[in-house]
């Protein structure tokens, strides 16, 4: 696995991070954290940051980017498709 070693040259904001006791499947020791920062040749903050962003990736629903404002011709589609009232009205909905 290649990691890039960006680095900042701010310090941001922080945060408090409690190591395990244990390896488990959900967190690890420090010690654990150490050696797979000096394998990978990268920081404890790097590591985290890496793993952090990985794990967001993989968890979170990826949407396709947003492609800008929808096209009049999309409008005219969808009201030639939908009934219109002329005078206001809520001809149909989808919420009760």
């Amino acid at each position: 696995m290649k990691i890039s070693k960006a680095a900042t040259s701010h310090k941001g904001a922080t945060t408090l991070l409690r190591w395990r006791d244990k390896d488990t499947r959900h967190g690890v020791t420090k010690r654990t954290a150490i050696e797979a920062a000096e394998q990978l040749g990268v920081s404890e903050t790097q590591l985290i940051h890496e793993a952090l962003a990985q794990f967001i990736a993989r968890e979170l629903p990826q949407y396709d980017p947003n492609i800008g404002d929808v096209p009049e011709a999309a409008y005219e589609a969808i009201r030639s498709r939908v009934p219109q009232s002329t005078d206001g009205r809520v001809l149909s909905s989808i919420i009760d």
